[in-house]
Order: C-alpha cells, then structure tokens, then sequence
C-alpha cells in the first residue's frame, strides 16, 4: 500500500498544526478543527491539506549514518589546550619592554615577523638588526630554561627536553661573540645554550634557496625546533650584479611561501626574517611584505660621538597591503594607520634588565 505524509497547517497563517501518515488514495483523514490556532488565534473552521513523499528508508539510513560521521570525526580532533606558560614563551618577545608591549598591542596572533633595517643614511642598520635577533633567540631560550625541572641539554634517558632554535645565515653576518655575551647576562650556561642552536651558511642564491625549500622542512621534522631565523635574507640578491631580476624574484617568493607554510604547519614554530636597506631591495618589497604577519622597521640616528650611543626608532606594523607596499617600496618607510612606534637608546638592546637575569 502506498502510504503519504499529510501535512495540515492553518490557512490564514501557514503555522504547521498536525502531521500524520496516509494513504495516497486517502481523500480526508478525520481531524478536529474546532479550536482556535495558537499563532494567528484564528478559529479554525479550514485547514490547508498538502500531501509530501516522505523519506525513504535508505534515505533515512544514510542520513544517519552522515550525522554519526560527524560526531566521531569531531570526537577525535585534538583539542587545543596548552598551559599558560607555553602561550606566554610562544610569542615573539625581545625583552625590551617598549618593543615587546608595542608587538603586544597590535592584538594580531602570528608566528611570522621580519625586521627591517631601513636607514640608508647610516652602516649599522645591518648591526642593529643582527643584536635584535640574537637577543631573540637567547631570550627564547632563557624563558624555556626557566621551565622548573628541565635542562638545556640533552640525555640518553631524556632526549631534546626543549627546542632548538633554527638559523640560515643568509648574509654570513652573524656575530656569535654577541650571543655568548646576552648567554652570560641571562646567566645560561654557554655550552648547553650554543648546544641548542642550529646554524647553516649558504654563499650563492641558490644554495641558500635550497636550503630553505628543501632540506629546513626536513630539519624541523627533525628537531623540536621553537624558532628560526633568517637573517638578511636579501644580501646575496641585492649584491650580486649578475644575477637576473626576475629569477631573484622567483627564487625570493618561493623562499618566503615555504617560511609561511612552515610556521602555519607546525602551529608552534616561530619565524623571523630580516634583511637591510640597499637601493635594489625596493625590487623585493611587494614579494616579501604581504607574507609577514607582524615587522619591525629599525631606523638609527643620532651619535655621532664615540662616547654617546644612537637612538634607533622602531616602527611595528601589520596588515600589509598593496598600498603600504607602494609606501615603502622607495625607502623602506611606511605610513599604515595600523601601527605603534616607539623610541630607544641602542644600548637598550645591547644591555638586559636585572630583573630579567
């Protein structure tokens, strides 16, 4: 027999009244219209009848088993909670308190930053943007260090007890000298701390590219790594006179889209890149900017004197756009709304807090 669903609503409001299940041949099922709808408060002397094919078994079957599917599969996604601690150490801090409440107070999450030295007037952009970085990384360490009950180094009973941090000198420039002297001020212990830092060179564009695409991923995979740094990244580009603009351009996109995609995949791992003004490094800005979540501009001034230290001006920015690109692609300057500034000594960056020893 073939069997219907009978749907009976009001006919004045459309509400839903009654439904029940008849036979197709069925003309009228019995049903009591003497009472008022509860919508409209119409009495009802007519009822609007329409008759609809109700759902098949299979139908019913495989929509069951659609909605099971999907209460297993969110049952079985891992949730997302870590300790209070481990936010606080996932940021990107340089204890420096004007600088870290400015990167704070942009209230965007992010695990990219470049830092840009942008002052074409003076040579120790590159200086000062290199002592940014290794205070990063010490500093990183530092507050993992602090973890109660744990080491830097490493046992056979107790493997790699905390992360590495990762670094690709792209502009052989680094100045270990200044790591072992903030290791000293945050009262690490040298050999342990240098232990957990990872370093690799490359001397042409394309080593260093692949480098970057093809064997960091693997050395993240294999190491616990919580941070990676690529320091001036756009030397070997801007210094070579030979090598062909469009193919650097290539080579740099494809360098920054694997740094993204490795600190979107790894959720955990922090990644800072930086590279200094030169006046062919303007080729390179719409490439480099958009991928960024957060940069920092460093400008320095003033002295002149062997006696006084410089100022430097630090402008902290998010939120790129095509404009902002346009902005910056002469001087490195940028005028986004969407920023904070602040001003310090440059020996506030060569000189940790006692409190934080």
């Amino acid at each position: 027999m073939n069997y219907q669903l009978l749907e009976y609503s009001c006919s004045e409001c459309g509400t839903l009244l009654k439904k029940i299940i008849g036979e197709a041949c069925q003309d009228l099922l019995t049903i009591n219209v003497k009472e008022e709808c509860p919508k409209c408060g119409t009495v009802l002397k007519t009822l609007k009848k329409e008759w609809k094919n109700p759902p098949q078994p299979q139908q019913l079957y495989d929509k069951y088993n659609k909605r099971r599917s999907i209460a297993l599969q969110s049952s079985i996604l891992p949730s997302k909670f870590q300790t209070a601690y481990n936010e606080f150490t996932s940021k990107l801090m340089f204890d420096i308190e004007p600088l870290d409440s400015s990167l704070q107070n942009l209230n965007t999450e992010g695990n990219t930053l470049a830092i840009i030295g942008d002052n074409n007037h003076s040579k120790n952009n590159k200086k000062f943007t290199n002592i940014l970085l290794a205070r990063l990384c010490i500093y990183s360490l530092s507050l993992l260090r602090r973890r109660e009950g744990f080491s830097l180094s490493s046992t056979p009973s107790s493997p790699h007890l905390l992360p590495y941090v990762v670094i690709v000198d792209a502009g052989n420039s680094l100045d270990f000298y200044q790591f072992v002297e903030f290791i000293r001020q945050y009262g690490l212990d040298i050999k342990e701390t240098l232990q957990r830092i990872v370093v690799s060179r490359a001397f042409t564009v394309h080593q260093l590219t692949n480098l970057i695409i093809n064997e960091l991923p693997n050395i993240i995979r294999q190491l616990d790594t919580c941070l990676i740094i690529v320091p001036d990244l756009l030397h070997m580009f801007t210094h070579d006179p030979n090598i062909d603009r469009k193919e650097a351009k290539y080579l740099i996109k494809e360098i920054v889209s694997t740094i993204r995609k490795i600190a979107i995949s790894s959720g955990r791992t922090r990644c800072v890149v930086s590279w200094n003004y030169h006046y062919q490094s303007s080729l390179y800005i719409k490439t480099l900017l958009p991928i960024f979540d957060k940069y920092i501009q460093v400008t320095s001034f003033g002295g002149r004197s062997s006696s006084s230290f410089p100022q430097l001006s630090m402008k902290i920015n998010h939120n790129i756009d095509d404009g902002c690109c346009r902005s910056s692609s002469n001087n490195g300057n940028n005028s986004c709304n969407n920023s904070r500034h602040c001003l310090l000594r440059a020996r506030d960056i060569y000189f940790v807090p006692q409190m934080s020893r």
